[in-house]
């Protein structure tokens, strides 16, 4: 009895999070609904425009055609010759989601359902992931809130829809910790399904959650060597991450297949890439890009008539102010006098929002 209690308990709480961060949702992306849901799109009419074509491409060309090979080619780009969309942002895994949508909603309304999704989806998964080491639930709801409608994820929705999908990003690293804390192996699973998710909404996301899980391999076999002056621990970590890529790369092997052989078979000079590119050090150091140095006003005129709100894509430098309000938050969290298994976790979302978000590179880079 208790335990059917604590289930439906806990089973309401997510409901109501959900709720929550669907009301909000709507609330800062109202316009669009006043504009006209099924007339307009989210974001400023530029980039969001093809990839209403991906979906519309993987409906009718590749899944109603039954022809998986249209996923990486098409010859309704530079007729008769086509082009390649290995290199595409194709987001192939919403495209696929928008599928069945589209023969309920037009392709407009099917793609503001899934750009408003990705905001209450962010701010649920950042909810929980936070629940694995915040007891308070109130500081736990914050952080979605922070997260979720931080100023990088709002100017997304301009029209970047691959790159605003960040919320497989987070159900992967809440499924990962879990499996760093609970040492079960349906965690360890999961959490290679969900990093090949990643990949296949975005590959972008997928290298940099593959140099994450590096930097944790290091981190986990240099803290055993330290503390047992053994590294068994250590290699048996680094082992199960292998298998965590290994799941993403069996999932998304198709495409990274295509890329590999049309990344060396390019006739595009390999050398302007270090034009474009940037080191690990930008990430640390203050340079020309930091958004530190690209305080730009939040309010634009032409912003007037755009359904993303009040926001601009330059503005993503005022995420710094995540950190006294992540401060705020650990404040709360002590006066509540409610145990955490970690307050080092709000510790390292502050330092990491201040290197990230502060000192990174500006507007689309990342």
């Amino acid at each position: 009895m208790k335990l059917n209690k604590k289930f439906w308990s806990t089973f309401l709480e997510h409901i109501i999070v959900i709720e929550i961060y669907t009301l909000l949702t709507i609330i800062v992306f109202h316009k669009i609904f006043v504009l006209g849901f099924d007339k307009y799109i989210i974001g400023d009419y530029g980039d969001g425009w093809h990839f209403i074509w991906n979906f519309w491409w993987v409906k009718e060309k590749v899944i109603l055609e039954g022809n998986l090979s249209r996923l990486f080619y098409t010859d309704y780009l530079f007729y008769p010759h086509g082009a390649t969309l290995v290199f595409h942002t194709l987001s192939p895994l919403n495209c696929f989601i928008a599928f069945p949508l589209t023969y309920i909603f037009n392709l407009r309304a099917t793609y503001n359902i899934l750009v408003l999704s990705s905001f209450i989806l962010t701010g649920y998964f950042s909810y929980i992931l936070a629940k694995t080491f915040i007891e308070d639930k109130f500081p736990c709801f914050l952080t979605g809130l922070f997260i979720t409608l931080s100023p990088f994820h709002i100017s997304k929705a301009l029209g970047y829809f691959n790159l605003l999908k960040i919320e497989w990003i987070i159900l992967f690293l809440y499924f990962y910790f879990k499996f760093i804390l609970k040492k079960r192996n349906r965690y360890l699973l999961l959490s290679g399904i969900t990093l090949g998710i990643v990949g296949l909404s975005e590959f972008h996301y997928l290298y940099f959650s593959f140099i994450f899980i590096g930097i944790s391999c290091i981190y986990f076999f240099l803290f055993d060597l330290f503390k047992s002056k053994k590294f068994k621990k250590g290699l048996d970590f680094s082992f199960k991450n292998l298998i965590v890529a290994g799941i993403a790369c069996l999932i998304t092997f198709p495409w990274l297949l295509k890329m590999y052989f049309g990344y060396i078979t390019s006739p595009f000079p390999k050398k302007y890439g270090k034009f474009i590119t940037l080191t690990i050090k930008n990430y640390f150091l203050p340079h020309y890009f930091s958004v530190g140095f690209d305080f730009l006003p939040v309010f634009e005129e032409t912003f007037s008539k755009s359904p993303v709100p009040w926001i601009i894509e330059n503005s993503v430098g005022f995420g710094i102010l995540t950190i006294p309000l992540l401060f705020i938050l650990f404040i709360i969290t002590l006066l509540r006098r409610k145990r955490s298994k970690n307050f080092t976790f709000l510790f390292t979302v502050i330092f990491y929002n201040f290197l990230y978000i502060h000192l990174s590179v500006s507007r689309n880079c990342f």
